[in-house]
């Protein structure tokens, strides 16, 4: 009997130490999935912001170049108009000033960046298919459209055919010159070269999205670097 107690005994303890063996394997085993599914949300986002981040410094190129294409004979002054002159968000022909209109040192009289300007917004307008630029006073947060033929298009629109999104987009634009351009530092933290139509021609366009990952800042940032028809670093030159 002594024997045979011994015996159950050990058998419940052999059993305890199993359920445990098995709780930590499941334990550790949801750990790993768990971190998988993370990691892979993770990369998801920031797949999604780089290429945010991408089409914010493809869009300043298209402005950029829809300014060649549109004031032909004015490419050294016009390739950094800024054709929104009352500065609501829209172009509107006839009432925003054209490009040739007070034209002076080599530049036109409303470029990016007027006024001491630095931080910007690039919006699609669904109503006639053109980017916009235009002054972040506020929320940068993009919106996805969930409908009709801009679907899955991202904006900073908030309307009954968008749903919010993780991610806020800003363009910051910085006048440089000859001396001081760097085009890998990072000018978010300051050091921008202020606007003079006497000597700087360089503009460093930097394209920065971020969002929040559970608490934790997290961001993309891309840069590049746009001139004139000519590619002059400086207006006079």
């Amino acid at each position: 009997m002594r024997i045979f107690h011994f015996t159950r005994g050990a058998l419940l303890i052999e059993i305890l130490i199993g359920f445990f063996i098995l709780t930590l394997g499941i334990t550790a085993t949801a750990s790993l999935v768990n971190a998988a599914l993370h990691a892979n949300q993770n990369h998801k986002h920031r797949l999604i912001a780089v290429n945010l981040a991408q089409e914010g410094i493809e869009v300043m190129h298209n402005i950029r170049d829809t300014n060649w294409l549109t004031y032909p004979s004015h490419i050294r002054a016009c390739w950094n108009f800024w054709e929104d002159t009352d500065e609501n968000g829209v172009y509107e022909n006839g009432t925003d000033d054209l490009c040739d209109v007070g034209i002076s040192d080599g530049q036109n009289a409303h470029p990016w960046g007027y006024d001491d300007k630095k931080t910007f917004l690039l919006d699609l307008n669904t109503s006639n298919f053109r980017w916009n630029l235009v002054e972040a006073t506020g929320d940068s947060r993009l919106y996805r459209f969930t409908s009709g033929s801009f679907q899955g298009l991202y904006t900073h629109t908030n309307s009954l055919a968008t749903e919010p999104t993780l991610f806020s987009r800003e363009i910051s634009l910085y006048y440089t010159d000859e001396d001081t351009f760097d085009a890998t530092a990072n000018p978010i933290a300051g050091g921008e070269v202020p606007f003079d139509a006497s000597k700087d021609n360089r503009l460093l366009v930097v394209s920065r999205v971020f969002w929040d990952e559970r608490g934790n800042a997290r961001e993309v940032v891309l840069t590049t670097e746009l001139t004139d028809f000519f590619q002059r670093t400086e207006w006079d030159s």
